[in-house]
């Protein structure tokens, strides 16, 4: 088997990281491939990058209308059997293609998708791999429709766009897809659902890079709102799908209990108890990808190093020092979500160290907050 694949990059104002995406593409040991790259109407120097790649590419230029707009029109030009859609701050590693290849079966998989690694903006690896929990595999149709997008979507179940690959046969039947409330998180809509469409298949291992730096937009302000739309937008797509398959169900009727939901209740539960214009260490493995400014209060990454998250520490002990350095410089608080409940786990003496040193003003199974 050796289907053409196509891999789409969508870009808007990332230049600076434009040329490690279309590189990662071009160098893919697998070569019956195109790379088109969609541009929504950047103002910086994505154009000179653009042109410094030539003929190797294909470059299409329109105005800015988000990511569900750069898919549409990529998908609409493509030839692929297979699509790839990559962020452009993201990159792939050269055998990422060769392998989701290997795992397609005709119309039998409608995904394959694989680990990504956590870089920063320099491109060095942060933490643990995207996720950092189980990649959904199978037949996930009877799940989707028993639950809803919560179970079989988003995190922590698949890696974010870069991170999988799509059959033609599943994206004909549901593009174009809609693009007012998708401009941004519109992979979110493919992961609802790839599983009406055939099997999902899993890669365990880091197949491409996701690059953490200070425009993710993964629970900004405002953001996590927008999500609820889009979650509500998928509901009502996967219930359209369904009933041309035959099968009817109310969208209102599946659970509102998606990852998002609980971060946002989580979130609700800072915001309530970490006074307004303090500060707060959060172990969080940056998976909250938050703004500094959280609604008025300063979040500080764990570990931190010069204002960025530097990966888990090596050690109790190396835990205990950076909480005992940030209670120096003024922090008030420690916010540990229940993603990252595991640390108190694996670092004994750091969770004894928390439990007898600072009391915990909340504890449930979203989020525990020491006051400092």
């Amino acid at each position: 088997m050796n289907p053409l694949v196509s891999i789409i990059i969508n870009n808007y104002n990332y230049g600076r990281f434009l040329g490690d995406a279309i590189d990662s593409a071009l160098q893919q040991t697998y070569q019956n491939k195109e790379v088109i790259v969609v541009d929504d109407g950047s103002k910086d120097h994505s154009m000179d990058i653009l042109a410094s790649f030539g003929n190797q590419i294909f470059a299409l230029l329109k105005t800015n209308k988000g990511q569900a707009s750069c898919f549409n029109v990529g998908f609409q030009i493509c030839e692929g059997d297979i699509i790839i859609f990559l962020d452009a701050d993201d990159y792939l590693r050269e055998n990422t293609v060769e392998k989701a290849v290997e795992l397609f079966e005709g119309n039998k998989v409608a995904k394959v998708h694989w680990r990504l690694s956590r870089v920063n903006e320099d491109g060095k690896v942060i933490g643990k791999s995207l996720p950092d929990s189980n990649l959904a595999e199978g037949d996930l149709k009877p799940q989707l429709i028993q639950f809803g997008p919560s179970q079989c979507g988003g995190p922590p179940n698949s890696p974010p766009t870069s991170g999988n690959a799509w059959s033609r046969h599943f994206l004909e039947n549901i593009f174009p897809m809609p693009e007012k409330v998708f401009r941004g998180g519109a992979d979110g809509y493919l992961f609802a659902l790839a599983p009406l469409f055939g099997e999902i298949k899993k890669i365990n291992e880091p197949l491409g890079f996701y690059r953490v730096h200070g425009r993710n937009n993964t629970v900004k302000s405002g953001y996590i709102h927008n999500y609820f739309d889009r979650f509500e937008e998928c509901c009502n797509g996967l219930s359209h799908h369904l009933a041309r398959q035959g099968v009817n169900i109310d969208p209102k009727s599946w659970p509102r209990d998606h990852w998002y939901h609980k971060v946002n209740a989580a979130m609700n539960l800072v915001k309530e108890k970490v006074d307004k214009g303090s500060s707060f260490i959060l172990i969080d493995d940056s998976h909250w990808v938050t703004e500094k400014d959280f609604f008025g209060r300063t979040r500080i990454p764990f570990m931190e190093r010069h204002g960025y998250y530097a990966g888990p520490p090596e050690s109790d002990s190396e835990a205990i020092n950076e909480i005992e350095k940030q209670k120096r410089l003024g922090a008030g608080y420690i916010v540990l979500p229940w993603s990252c409940y595991w640390y108190l786990d694996q670092f004994k003496e750091f969770e004894g160290y928390l439990r007898t040193h600072f009391p915990v003003i909340v504890q449930n199974e979203l989020v525990k907050i020491y006051a400092l």
